[in-house]
């Protein structure tokens, strides 16, 4: 006799949220999220460039890209 588990019949549920930013939180927002894409597309872009060097993957790690870039320490 096979039995399911109880999370097999729970329902999922999810909410949606509006959120009404002051400017300075927009302005906020746009450098994080700036920030947060140029550092990911730096990365991959590093992690393409040593793959095709060396055919094989990498860990690459952030801490070695903040020591090249100055403008992300505030």
């Amino acid at each position: 006799m096979v039995r399911k588990a109880k999370s097999d019949s729970l329902s999922k549920k999810a909410y949606k949220f509006r959120i009404y930013p002051s400017e300075e939180q927009k302005i906020f927002f746009a450098k994080t999220f700036g920030c947060t894409r140029f550092i990911y597309n730096q990365m991959l872009a590093d992690k393409i460039s040593y793959y095709k060097k060396r055919k094989e993957c990498s860990i690459i790690l952030l801490r070695n890209i903040k020591k090249n870039i100055f403008g992300l320490k505030k």
